[in-house]
Order: C-alpha cells, then sequence, then structure tokens
C-alpha cells in the first residue's frame, strides 16, 4: 500500500512541476542580474527542477514494489488529469467536448489496466 502513496506522490510532483514550468514560461527565462537575481527571476523553473526530482525519488520508491507496466501508466494519467483540470481552472484554457470524451477514454484504460494487474 506504501507503494501507491509514493506513486501518489510522484504523480502530483510531476504534475506540479509541469504546472511550474508553464508559470515559467508565462514570465520568460531572467538572464541578467547577479545570482539572487538569477534565483528570483527563475524561482519558477527552479521549484520546477525541485518538483521533477522528488518525482523521480518517489516514484524510484514506488518502483520498488510495483511493476513498470502498472505504475508507469497510473503515473502518467494521473499527471494528465491534474494538469489538464489546473490548466483549465487557474490558466483558462479551453478544453472541447471531444477532449472531456478523451479524458473519459482514457481513465477507463488506465481503470481496466490497473483494476486487472496481476500483482
Amino acid at each position: 500500500m506504501l507503494a501507491y502513496a509514493y506513486l501518489l506522490l510522484a504523480f502530483l510532483l510531476n504534475s506540479i512541476g509541469a504546472i511550474l514550468v508553464k508559470m515559467h514560461a508565462q514570465h520568460g527565462f531572467q538572464m541578467s542580474g547577479g545570482f539572487f537575481s538569477l534565483l528570483i527571476g527563475n524561482r519558477y523553473f527552479l521549484l520546477a527542477l525541485v518538483a521533477f526530482a522528488g518525482n523521480v525519488v518517489a516514484y524510484s520508491f514506488a518502483l520498488t514494489r510495483l511493476p513498470l507496466s502498472i505504475a508507469y501508466p497510473a503515473m502518467i494519467v494521473g499527471s494528465f488529469m491534474v494538469v489538464s483540470c489546473f490548466s483549465f481552472l487557474y490558466f483558462k484554457e479551453n478544453i472541447q467536448v471531444m477532449q472531456i470524451v478523451g479524458y473519459a477514454c482514457i481513465v477507463f484504460g488506465i481503470f481496466c489496466v490497473l483494476r486487472f494487474a496481476r500483482v
């Protein structure tokens, strides 16, 4: 059960990293000033790197108990759903009806992968 908690943490950190990269892209890459100006000016990028590094650690712990064929699809779909929802709610990105249909198919697919896996 702890492996699934690590997997949940991994996909949340992956999602946070992706969202922070988007936030960084909106502000641009800061290349001028001193060391601290670079850190502060690129804070979203640096935080994204930390989130992605945390993702790798949590995902590695999850893989000690879960097969890759289950953990990877679950992490990717979990991240995909979190990022899609956040994109719609925070970034005000448009999501079309057929995209929602596609999301539902993807969620059903991952449900089948997880439900019928022999672990």
